[in-house]
């Protein structure tokens, strides 16, 4: 799904497991689409990521942390509205379940297994962008 989404986002960036610092960092960089995997390796544990991707819901979220510069400390505003894309095994937590729209996948049955093309076959992702023409 995140491949999928990776090729007909506006300036995708996939990641795995990530810090909070890195997200709210590359979104003010960059302004990406996060594509964000393993997501239930860690961000069960990461109450400040957490937060940070609720706070990005909405487009006035910010996050404002204390940077030093030439010895002395200034508070900086960080903007962490973007869209996001996480994929995990699971539920994702409450908060971030409520401001989601849940794509389900499930496993195709041993019949139409056989008419499926894996993404990992040979010019299978190259297929994906004839979707963005």
């Amino acid at each position: 799904m995140l491949e999928l989404l990776r090729a007909t986002c506006c300036r995708p960036l996939l990641a795995a497991n990530t810090s909070a610092a890195a997200v709210f960092r590359i979104i003010e960089a960059a302004a990406p689409s996060l594509l964000i995997d393993e997501a239930d390796s860690f961000l069960a544990t990461s109450e400040e990521l957490r937060g940070i991707l609720n706070a990005g819901f909405e487009a006035n979220g910010r996050v404002l942390r204390v940077e030093e510069a030439q010895g002395a400390l200034h508070p900086r505003v960080f903007r962490c509205f973007a869209p996001v894309a996480l994929a995990g095994i699971g539920r994702m937590p409450g908060t971030l379940e409520d401001r989601s729209i849940p794509i389900v996948l499930q496993r195709a049955e041993e019949a139409s297994r056989a008419r499926l093309t894996k993404l990992r076959a040979p010019g299978a992702r190259d297929a994906l962008e004839t979707l963005v023409e």
